[in-house]
């Protein structure tokens, strides 16, 4: 029987569809099987697994550089240029990070609780576009999604410039005075429900 021929409730045996996912990507590395990697296609993009912690964006100076903390808990601090970027250190909810829920951290970090709706984001917005410099293709990036906000409404997934994902581990000595390995960012990001980080 061909692999696109079976129900998907007689293989799955209740797995959650993001873990069977996974293990259809994994396969589908390893053995040649066309009919997979079509179904892994469908499956669309994915990103790296795990829970969202430590969402460092949006340097508006010289990028952070960072430290373990406790390796085990993943814990990091920012033992250089933290001033310079933002910190989204929540939970994300079942709906991924939103612009709404952006906007009422940036109020509360911001002290803006009792600020109109449109000033947050307007606030936060111009953070954001100070962050990307002199990329005028991600600005236009950015532009489009505002533009989309103002359509849709603050319940759109929100958009993150310049994420840092990778850690350059270094020795203490580095850290007190040597150079510091750079900070590899994406140009942007998005937190859905359900997805990976990749």
């Amino acid at each position: 029987m061909p692999l696109t021929s079976f129900r998907l409730s007689e293989v799955t045996c209740g797995a959650p569809t993001t873990e069977l996912a996974d293990v259809a990507r994994r396969v589908s590395e390893e053995i040649d099987a066309p009919e997979l990697v079509a179904l892994v296609v469908r499956l669309g993009p994915t990103g790296v697994t795990g829970d969202l912690k430590n969402l460092i964006f949006a340097a508006d100076g010289p990028k952070p550089k960072t430290v373990f903390r406790d390796a085990i808990n993943n814990d990091i601090d920012i033992v250089q240029n933290e001033q310079y970027c933002l910190v989204y250190d929540r939970p994300l909810g079942s709906t991924g990070l939103t612009w709404k829920e952006l906007t009422a951290w940036w109020a509360e970090r911001e002290g803006m609780a009792d600020a109109p709706a449109m000033d947050i984001s307007r606030s936060l917005y111009q953070r954001l576009d100070r962050s990307l410099g002199d990329n005028n293709a991600e600005r236009r990036i950015l532009r489009t999604y505002a533009d989309r906000y103002v359509q849709l409404g603050p319940d759109i997934p929100a958009l993150i410039p310049q994420v840092y994902l990778h850690y350059d581990p270094y020795t203490k000595r580095q850290g007190c005075g040597g150079p510091f390995p750079p900070a590899d960012g994406l140009p942007a990001a998005t937190a859905q429900p359900g997805a990976s980080r990749d």
